[in-house]
C-alpha cells in the first residue's frame, strides 16, 4: 500500500511544564518500577498527551476486548470455523487455512458463504463476542478522555465508562440512524464504527463489508472529523488486523496525513519494523511498552495505563493552564461574514449550500485583497478547515472561482505558471455582518427602553453585541445537530446565553430585562429583524454542516425525494391561508416540485386519518365562534398575543393574522373562502385541486396497518407521562404503514411531521429504518433550502429557525400585558409601562398559586387568569398616562410663562 502524505500545520502548543511536585512524583513512580522498560519518559509522555490534548479520544482495538476475554480476529474466525465443522467441514478447513496465512477477510467471507442459515451464523458470531471479565478494562475507562471510538462490536466500553464515571456514555453505532449525531456530541460517548452486537447484521468482518464503508458518507465524515479535530490515543491495535488497516487507509484516502504529534499509539516493544515504519509514515507517534514473547495479556500495557491514570489524578490537585486551541467555533466566525454576504446580496434564489460554499472561498480571497493569491493556497485552506480530500477541495475552489469570476467579483488567472485569483469586489463582508448585528443591537435597545424603561449604556450595547454574535453561531450548531438527527431543534435558550455573557458585568435585574427583550424579539420580530435573523440563521446552519459533515450533508450529492407525506400538524398550516407558516411552506413545496419535475416529478401526499384531524380542528374553531360571535375577534386578538398565532387552533391563528390586514373580515367569511370543506370527502377534493393526494387504508395494498397499530400502542403504553389518544395512534399507524411499504419498495420518500415524540418512538422500535425517512417540518425546510433554495424574506422562516422559548411564566405574562398596552398607547405614553407590568404579572402568578394552577404546563388556565386582571390593568395604566399628561402639560405651560423649573 502506498501512502501519499502531505505536511499539515504544526501541532498545537504544548502546555506549561509540569510543576516540581509532579516531577518529583514521577521520579518516585520511575524508581518503583526501575528495571522494567516502563521508563519515566514513557509514563510522562502519556500523561502529557492526556493533559495537553485539545480533545483526547480513545481509539480502541481488539486487544482491549481480548483483555476481557473476547477473542481477537484470528481466534474468533478459528472458533467460528470449528462451529461450522460438523455441518460444513470443507468451509471450516478453508477458513483455518486462510487464517493461518493471515488472510482474515477472505476467511470471514467463507464464513458468511457457509451452508448455515443467516440467523444461525449471526447467533454463533454474537455468542463468541460476549466478554468474560468486563472489569479488566476499567483502568482504561478511568483515563480523562472525552469519549472512545472502537472497531469492536461489544458493549465493554459502554459498561466500563458507566462503572468508572458513574454516568452512561452516549452510544453511537454505525448502522443506527443516530450515528451522525456523533459529530455534534459534546458529552462522554462510545462510537462503535464497525457495527454492534445488538444488531449483528451491522457487524463489519468481510472484504465486501469494508468496501461498503467507503460508500458511506456519514462514516467518512466521522473518520475525518475525529482524525482532524481530536487527539487520538490508539490502544489495543496490532496494526496488522483488517479493521485498523481499513481505518488508516480510509483516513489517508479521504483526507491525507494526520497532523504530526497530535495522535499517539501505545505499541508493544516487539512491534514489527514494517508496522513501525507504517506508523511513522502515518504521523502517528509510537509509545512503546515492554512486551515479553510469553506475555499474551500485555500486562505492561495495563501497568502503563494504571500509572498514567494515577499521575493524572494526582495532577488534578494542581491545575496547569493549557492554551485553548482554535476550535470549529473560531473557524465558523472567520467564514460567517462572507457566507452571510452571499445570501444577503443574492439577486435570485439559489441553493443555500452553493451560496455558502462561494462565501467560504470569497472569504479567503478577501483576506488577501488586494493582492492575488495562488489557487493552491485556497485549495489547501479549504482542505484543512473543512477536512475535505484535496481532490474535492480543488473542485470546490474551481467551481466557486468560476461563479465568482462570472459575476466579476474576482479575477482568475488560470493560465499563469502558478494560477492565482484576486478579489475585485469591495472587501466589506465583515462590515455587512457588523451592520446586521448592529441593527439587531439597536432594535433590542429600543425595545428595552420602551418595554423595560432600561437605561442603555455602553456596557449594555457591548453585551447585546456579544450576545447576538454568539447567538448566531450557537444557533447554527443547534440547527445542524437537529438536522443531522432528523429531529426538531430545541427552542433558542436566550436566558442561559445572556447570563453566561453578562453575569459578571451587568446587574441581575438588567440581565433579566435584556432576556425578556430578546425573547420578545425572537418571538415577534419586525419585518427588518426577521430578514436579518433568517439570513444569519441560514448562513450559520449551512456553515456548521460544511464544517462538521461535508461528505454526508454538504458536498455529497443528495437526491430529492419523489414522495412527501405530510401529517396534520404540517398539512393544516401549509394549506390554510393566513397562518404564519403558510407562505414559507408554500414556497418550499413549490420549489421542491419544480426541482423534482426534471427528475420524474414529486407527489405530495397525506393519509386519510389526518384529514379527520383537520376537520376536527375546523369544527372546534367554528364552535368557538358560534358560542361567542360578538366578541370572538376581540377575544382572539388577546389569545394570540398570549400564545402566538402559531400556538393556537390553526384556523383561529390564520384568521387572526388576516384580521390585521382586513379588519372587516368576519370569521364565517374566512371559513367560506379559505376552508370551504365540511367533511373528509370535500377536503379530499379540495386538497386534490391543490396537488395533494390522499392514501386510504382500505384502498392501499401492501400496508400492515394492524401490525403498526399494535406496535405504536405498545410503545405509547410504556410511557405513562405521554399517553396518546387511540384515534390519533390509528392515524399515525396508517401513515407509518404506508411509509414502511414505500421504503421496502425502494421509493425515495419522506414523512414530514411536527410530532417529535412519534419519531422517537419509531426510532426506538423494531422499525427504526422507517425513522430514517421521517423528518421534522423544520428539517424539510432546511433540506429544500440546501438543495434548491428558498425565499428567505419571510417572518415564518425566522420563526422556524429561531423558535425562542420564554424562560419564565412571569415573562410570558409580562409580554402579554406589554403587547396589550402597546396596542392602545403610543411608546411615549408607555414609558410608565414596565413597573406596572411587573406589578400585575406578580398578581397573576400569585392568583394562579392560590388556585393551584400549575405554571409549568397550565398555559390555558394562566391566560384565563390574566384576562381577569386586564380591566384593572388598563384602569391603572390610564391613571398613569393621565398623570403623565398633566405633568407634561403643566411643564409646557410653565416654560411658556417663564417659570424656572
Amino acid at each position: 500500500m502506498i501512502f501519499d502524505w502531505a505536511i499539515l500545520p504544526e501541532s498545537i502548543p504544548c502546555a506549561a511544564a509540569i510543576g516540581k511536585s509532579v516531577c518529583k512524583m514521577m521520579q518516585t513512580i520511575t524508581d518503583r518500577f526501575r528495571g522494567s522498560e516502563v521508563a519515566e519518559s514513557t509514563v510522562q509522555r502519556l500523561v502529557r498527551f492526556l493533559q495537553e490534548s485539545k480533545r483526547p479520544i480513545l481509539f480502541v482495538g481488539a486487544g482491549v476486548s481480548a483483555a476481557a476475554g473476547v477473542p481477537i480476529w484470528g481466534k474468533l474466525l478459528e472458533e467460528l470455523a470449528e462451529w461450522l465443522r460438523p455441518t460444513d467441514a470443507l468451509t471450516a478447513n478453508k477458513m483455518r487455512e486462510l487464517v493461518r496465512s493471515g488472510d482474515l477477510l477472505r476467511a470471514a467471507e467463507f464464513f458468511y458463504m457457509s451452508d448455515a442459515t443467516e440467523s444461525e451464523r449471526l447467533r454463533a458470531l454474537v455468542a463468541r463476542l460476549n466478554p468474560k471479565d468486563p472489569s479488566a478494562i476499567h483502568l482504561l475507562c478511568r483515563l480523562p478522555v472525552k469519549g472512545a471510538l472502537t472497531t469492536n462490536f461489544d458493549r465493554l466500553l459502554n459498561n466500563g465508562f458507566a462503572a468508572q464515571r458513574q454516568v452512561a456514555p452516549n452510544d453511537f453505532r454505525r448502522g443506527d440512524s443516530s450515528f451522525q449525531q456523533l459529530l455534534w456530541n459534546e458529552d462522554l460517548f462510545v462510537g462503535r464504527i464497525h457495527g454492534f452486537v445488538e444488531q449483528p447484521q451491522s457487524i463489519v468482518l468481510t472484504k465486501s463489508h469494508f468496501s461498503g464503508l467507503a460508500d458511506d458518507p456519514i462514516y467518512r465524515d466521522v473518520l475525518t472529523h475525529f482524525a482532524t479535530r481530536s487527539n487520538l490515543l490508539f490502544v489495543g491495535f496490532s496494526f496488522g488486523d483488517p479493521a485498523i488497516e481499513n481505518v488508516l487507509s480510509d483516513i489517508n484516502r479521504l483526507y491525507g496525513p494526520l497532523t504530526q504529534g497530535e495522535h499517539l499509539a501505545l505499541v508493544p516493544s516487539d512491534l514489527a519494523e514494517d508496522t513501525s515504519n507504517k506508523l511513522r509514515r502515518l504521523n502517528v507517534e509510537q509509545l512503546r511498552y515492554d512486551h515479553p514473547a510469553d506475555d499474551r495479556a500485555h500486562s505492561q500495557l495495563w501497568e502503563l495505563i494504571r500509572q498514567a491514570g494515577e499521575a493524572v489524578d494526582a495532577e488534578k490537585q494542581q491545575s496547569v493552564a493549557v492554551p485553548v486551541p482554535q476550535s470549529l467555533f473560531d473557524t465558523a466566525k472567520r467564514y460567517l461574514a462572507s457566507c452571510y454576504a452571499r445570501l444577503h446580496l443574492g439577486t435570485q434564489v439559489t441553493p443555500l449550500r452553493d451560496a455558502v460554499i462561494e462565501g467560504m472561498v470569497s472569504a479567503l480571497l478577501q483576506n488577501h485583497a488586494p493582492r492575488a493569491v495562488p489557487v493552491k493556497e485556497l485549495v489547501e485552506a479549504i482542505h484543512h478547515d473543512f477536512a475535505l480530500p484535496m481532490r474535492e477541495a480543488e473542485k470546490v475552489v474551481h467551481d466557486c472561482l468560476e461563479s465568482l469570476s462570472s459575476e466579476r467579483l474576482c479575477s482568475w488567472h488560470k493560465k499563469n505558471s502558478i494560477p492565482t485569483a484576486a478579489w475585485n469586489g469591495s472587501a466589506d463582508d465583515e462590515t455587512r455582518l457588523d451592520n446586521a448585528i448592529r441593527t439587531l443591537v439597536k432594535s433590542a435597545a429600543d425595545r428595552a427602553v420602551v418595554q423595560e424603561s432600561l437605561k442603555i449604556t455602553d456596557l449594555t450595547t457591548e453585551t447585546l453585541n456579544a450576545f447576538f454574535k454568539h447567538l448566531v453561531l450557537q444557533r447554527g450548531w443547534d440547527l445542524g445537530a437537529a438536522f443531522a438527527a432528523g429531529k426538531t431543534p430545541q427552542d433558542t435558550d436566550v436566558k442561559q446565553l445572556m447570563f453566561s455573557l453578562a453575569g459578571a458585568t451587568l446587574s441581575t435585574m438588567d440581565i433579566q430585562a435584556l432576556v425578556r427583550v430578546c425573547e420578545s424579539m425572537l418571538l415577534t420580530p419586525t419585518a427588518r429583524e426577521a430578514k436579518i435573523l433568517s439570513e444569519l440563521g441560514r448562513a450559520s446552519f449551512a456553515l456548521e454542516l460544511a464544517l462538521k459533515a461535508p461528505h454526508s450533508q454538504f458536498f455529497h450529492s443528495e437526491v430529492l425525494p419523489r414522495r412527501v407525506y405530510l401529517d396534520a400538524n404540517v398539512l393544516m398550516p401549509a394549506f390554510t391561508q393566513g397562518h404564519p407558516l403558510c407562505k414559507i411552506y408554500d414556497d418550499c413545496l413549490s420549489r421542491l416540485k419544480n426541482a423534482a419535475a426534471k427528475a420524474g416529478g414529486l407527489k405530495i401526499c397525506t393519509t386519510y386519518g389526518y384529514l379527520n384531524e383537520v376537520i376536527s380542528h375546523r369544527r372546534l374553531a367554528i364552535e368557538e365562534y358560534q358560542a361567542n360571535p360578538d366578541f370572538f375577534s376581540e377575544d382572539l386578538q388577546r389569545e394570540v398575543i398570549f400564545f402566538g398565532t402559531g400556538n393556537v387552533n390553526v384556523f383561529k391563528g390564520a384568521y387572526a393574522n388576516l384580521l390585521l390586514a382586513s379588519p372587516d373580515l368576519t370569521f364565517p367569511r374566512f371559513i367560506d373562502e379559505f376552508a370551504p370543506y365540511a367533511d373528509e370527502r370535500e377536503l379530499v377534493k379540495w386538497l386534490h385541486s391543490r396537488g395533494v393526494l390522499t392514501v386510504n387504508k382500505f384502498e392501499s395494498s401492501g400496508m400492515d396497518v394492524p401490525g403498526m397499530t399494535v406496535e405504536l400502542q405498545k410503545q405509547y403504553g410504556q410511557d405513562l407521562t405521554q399517553r396518546k389518544n387511540i384515534t390519533l395512534i390509528d392515524h399515525d399507524a396508517i401513515q407509518l404503514a404506508a411509509l414502511r411499504r414505500d421504503v421496502e419498495n425502494g421509493d425515495r420518500v419522506v414523512f414530514v411531521t411536527a410530532d417529535k415524540r412519534l419519531r422517537e418512538i419509531v426510532a426506538a422500535g423494531p422499525h427504526k429504518n422507517v425513522a430514517e425517512h421521517m423528518m421534522s417540518h423544520i428539517g424539510l425546510t432546511q433540506l429544500i433550502d440546501l438543495l434548491v433554495g428558498i425565499d428567505g424574506n419571510d417572518r415564518g422562516l425566522a420563526h422556524l429557525i429561531w423558535g425562542a422559548r420564554v424562560s419564565e411564566k412571569a415573562n410570558e405574562v409580562r409580554h402579554y400585558f406589554t403587547a396589550r398596552c402597546l396596542q392602545t398607547y403610543d411608546e411615549a405614553m408607555a414609558m410608565e409601562l414596565p413597573d406596572l407590568v411587573d406589578q400585575f404579572a406578580d398578581m397573576v402568578l400569585a392568583e394562579a398559586q392560590r388556585q393551584n394552577v400549575p405554571t409549568d404546563n397550565g398555559h390555558r388556565e394562566l391566560f384565563a387568569i390574566a384576562g381577569t386582571f386586564e380591566d384593572r390593568f388598563f384602569e391603572a395604566m390610564r391613571e398613569k398616562v393621565e398623570a403623565r399628561s398633566k405633568q407634561i402639560n403643566w411643564t409646557g405651560a410653565s416654560v411658556r410663562s417663564g417659570v424656572r423649573l
